[in-house]
C-alpha cells in the first residue's frame, strides 16, 4: 500500500470520525431538551374602574394603543359622584381620579402600558363595581411554561439557566429562567418555569396570553459535556470567547 492511498484512508476515517461526533453530541443535545406541554405569554397588568355607576361620556384610547403614565383613559360622568360632592361625602382633592364638573370622573393610566381589553365604550352605562378597561404594564412580559419530568430530569432543570421560547411567528428566543416551582405526584414532578427575554414581544406583536412553545436543554456532567467542551475550544479561534 503507497503512502499517499494511507494517507486518504486516514483523512477518510478522521472525517467519519469526526462527523460520528458531531452528530453524538447533536443526538445527545437532543435526547436531553425538554419540552413544555404547554406555555403562553404572561405580563403584570391592572384594571381601571370605579364603585361609581355612569356612563361614559369619553374614550380615549382603544385595544391596542400604548400609554404613558397620567395619559387619560376614559371620563364616566355620574349622578351618585355629583350627589356625593354636594353632600360633603366626597372632596375632588381626596379623590383617586381626576373629578371635573363636580359630577365626572376622568381616569387616567397609573404606569406605562398597553390597553389590552376595553369593556365599555363611549356612550354606554357602566354599572358599579364594574371594570371598563384592561391594560397590560411595560416592561413586564414574561413566559410560562408548564413541563411533566421525571425525578433526574428535575435536578437537572434546577441547574439551568435558559429556556427558548417559539413564538406564533416562528422567532426563537432565548429567555432567562427567573423561577422554577414544582407539584410533585406519581413520581412526575409537574412543574412551572418562569423566564424574561427582551425580545418577547417581538416589538409589540404579541401580548399576554400569547401561546409559544418552550423547550430546555437539561445540563449534561458526563463524558459527552466534556467531549462537547473540548471541542468548543479547539474550534474557536484564539483571542475570541
Amino acid at each position: 500500500m503507497t503512502w499517499p492511498t494511507r494517507m486518504k484512508l486516514l483523512i477518510g476515517a478522521a472525517a467519519v470520525l469526526a462527523l460520528v461526533g458531531v452528530l453524538s453530541l447533536r443526538l445527545d443535545a437532543e435526547v436531553r431538551t425538554v419540552h413544555g406541554l404547554q406555555g403562553a405569554l404572561a405580563a403584570e397588568d391592572y384594571q381601571v374602574g370605579t364603585d361609581y355607576s355612569g356612563v361614559l361620556v369619553d374614550q380615549y384610547v382603544a385595544p391596542g394603543d400604548e400609554v404613558r403614565p397620567g395619559d387619560p383613559l376614559f371620563a364616566l360622568q355620574s349622578n351618585r359622584l355629583r350627589r356625593d360632592l354636594a353632600s360633603g361625602l366626597v372632596r375632588p382633592e381626596d379623590s383617586t381620579y381626576r373629578v371635573r364638573d363636580n359630577n365626572t370622573l376622568v381616569f387616567r393610566a397609573a404606569t406605562a402600558g398597553t390597553v389590552r381589553e376595553v369593556d365599555y365604550v363611549e356612550g354606554a352605562f357602566v354599572p358599579a363595581n364594574t371594570p371598563i378597561a384592561s391594560l397590560e404594564v411595560a416592561d413586564t412580559l414574561a413566559v410560562t411554561a408548564q413541563f411533566r419530568l421525571r425525578p433526574a430530569e428535575y435536578a437537572l432543570l434546577r441547574e439551568a439557566r435558559t429556556m427558548t421560547v417559539t413564538l406564533p411567528n416562528g422567532t426563537a428566543v432565548p429567555a432567562a429562567i427567573t423561577d422554577v416551582s414544582v407539584e410533585a405526584g406519581d413520581n412526575i414532578a409537574h412543574t412551572t418555569v418562569r423566564a424574561e427575554a427582551a425580545d418577547l414581544s417581538d416589538h409589540g406583536l404579541f401580548g399576554a396570553g400569547t401561546p409559544v412553545s418552550a423547550a430546555i436543554e437539561l445540563p449534561d456532567h458526563g463524558l459527552l459535556a466534556s467531549l462537547e467542551d473540548l471541542v468548543t475550544r479547539l474550534l474557536t479561534p484564539r483571542g475570541r470567547s
